[in-house]
């Protein structure tokens, strides 16, 4: 399963009135620059996050089955329990424990969780910065070629910009083109 994590860059790029002849707005879906067909060097960025993290969610996942496995051992307990002949005081210690280690074990992996998120979170913001700063330029240029009054992400205006979002306004494949012409730019040091 891959987790895939873009911090979205909400952007409203303008160029100023007097630049253009007419107001025109475009769309772009940041989102897509992560998807098979996106721009390499983000898909490369998200890739690479999402390796660096495979070990910690693998071991999420390991508890999470031992979670599961539980639950549904204590739902056979629990049948179990409602039989006359279940009453015997052994197997309600045995119950009870269980019921304990399932609570514990859920508090682990909410807290693992949290701790999983903010992290990786983190590492993403960290490893997508300097790329999401070289797009807004980028995408900056793209308004002014293009002449764009104003450029917004799809991702982050959503419902909004599904109810004015056409073929016409949606540019994301063509700014990907754009971008791929650019010429490459350095990378901040990290």
């Amino acid at each position: 399963m891959a987790f895939v994590l873009l911090t979205a860059a909400v952007f409203a790029v303008t160029v100023p009135a007097q630049q253009v002849s007419a107001e025109k707005e475009a769309y772009i879906n940041v989102r897509a620059f992560v998807r098979e067909s996106g721009i390499q060097k983000y898909i490369n960025a998200s890739e690479s996050v999402q390796k660096e993290y495979e070990p910690q969610l693998a071991e999420w996942k390991s508890l999470f089955a031992r979670y599961k496995s539980l639950v549904k051992e204590i739902e056979g307990l629990q049948d179990r329990m409602m039989k006359p002949s279940a009453g015997c005081g052994d197997f309600v210690k045995f119950y009870e424990k269980k019921i304990e280690e399932a609570q514990r074990l859920e508090k682990d992996l909410q807290s693992i969780s949290n701790d999983f998120m903010k992290k990786f979170e983190q590492r993403n913001r960290d490893v997508m910065k300097p790329l999401l700063s070289e797009l807004l330029t980028t995408i900056n240029e793209f308004a002014k070629v293009k002449e764009y009054t104003i450029v917004l992400d799809f991702a982050y205006f959503g419902g909004f910009a599904a109810e004015t979002r056409n073929s016409k306004t949606d540019v994301t494949a063509e700014f990907q083109e754009f971008y791929r012409t650019q010429p490459a730019a350095p990378l901040e040091p990290r």
